[in-house]
């Protein structure tokens, strides 16, 4: 391989992990802003659960009503819609209700697995197992996330460059000689 093509294909390189960084970083954005979204549902959940402790409903019935009575706004249901490139694989983007529903889902077959007597005390133990989960998955995306923007801005590039500051201005001549002068020099 000549000097050149060596050039041409590390440069690529180059451009190619660039981009993926790149990526890479949109995507964790884009994820912290769900986990944020899902961990603020489970706060409500589990508000709404703790609420309706003492009723003499059965403990699944609660997390049911629980789940309803915590959902919120219809019109916030909907995630923010990816950035370009990110998830684009995913046909079927899941709304806020269908994982917390999912997760609820989740915590009932722990629940019935672990057969334990108190079934709502099972049920907000669970829920803040996944809560806190999800908490350390965040903590996990922003350690990432912190890396990699140093990573990018340990580098520069082009796209760093911008201009500054855009003005200029030349003060015009105040002497009534001055313009003769400089016509005078430029002429000879």
């Amino acid at each position: 391989m000549d000097k050149k093509s060596f050039i041409r294909a590390k440069q690529a390189q180059i451009h190619q992990e660039r981009e993926h960084r790149r990526h890479r970083i949109t995507t964790l954005k884009y994820e912290r802003i769900i986990n944020d979204g899902l961990i603020l549902r489970i706060d409500r959940l589990l508000t709404a659960l703790k609420s309706h402790k003492a009723s003499p409903q059965s403990a699944d019935e609660l997390v049911f009503r629980s789940l309803i009575e915590s959902a919120g706004d219809p019109t916030e249901d909907q995630p923010p819609p990816p950035p370009p490139g990110v998830h684009d694989k995913i046909e079927d983007k899941p709304t806020y209700s269908k994982m917390m529903a999912a997760l609820v889902d989740q915590v009932k077959k722990e629940v019935d697995d672990s057969k334990t007597e108190d079934r709502m005390n099972g049920f907000v133990k669970e829920l803040g197992v996944h809560r806190a989960k999800v908490e350390g998955l965040q903590k996990e995306l922003l350690a990432k996330l912190a890396e990699l923007e140093r990573d990018e801005k340990r580098h520069i590039t082009s796209d760093d460059i911008h201009t500054g500051f855009d003005y200029s201005s030349v003060s015009p001549l105040k002497l009534p000689g001055a313009i003769s002068t400089i016509t005078n020099i430029l002429m000879s």
